[in-house]
């Protein structure tokens, strides 16, 4: 492993040609794994590639970087959207707590309203108060 300090420049002869060295490939996003050890240890080899190859690559590694970290976040913000509409999709109609506030506020409003029926309509008005209010707490429970 070299030092971190860059090189000394080589002058190229006549009889050798001089080349640069080549940045490492990059590797896609797509082939890195989910798991957090493994983009930990994808970035510790970065690291050390970049050290040896020295400071004139630091672009270029800043690039691979940003791509392998941006791919791990897509990665985990897919997988949590995904489970919260498994979790929607599993929980239909209202929580418990939205269905005791839905009875609690039927019966509140059912009293006045069996009154008024009950006085205009008679017991006619009250069964269709009544029903409508039944109704609408068994259609609260299926959407």
């Amino acid at each position: 492993m070299s030092s971190p300090t860059s090189p000394a420049p080589v002058e190229p002869s006549a009889s050798t040609t001089h080349t640069a060295p080549q940045p490492p490939a990059r590797i896609s996003a797509g082939s890195a794994s989910t798991g957090g050890s493994d983009l930990s240890r994808e970035i510790q080899a970065l690291m050390a590639a970049r050290r040896e190859m020295g400071p004139d690559y630091d672009e270029h590694f800043a690039d691979v970087l940003a791509e392998r970290l941006s791919a791990q976040v897509q990665r985990e913000v897919t997988r949590q959207i995904g489970s919260s509409k498994n979790r929607s999709m599993q929980q239909r109609g209202f929580s418990p707590e939205q269905r005791l506030g839905l009875a609690i506020t039927s019966i509140i409003f059912l009293i006045p309203l069996v009154a008024i029926a009950g006085g205009m309509q008679g017991l006619t008005g009250i069964f269709l108060v009544c029903g409508l209010v039944l109704l609408i707490n068994l259609l609260a429970r299926f959407f």
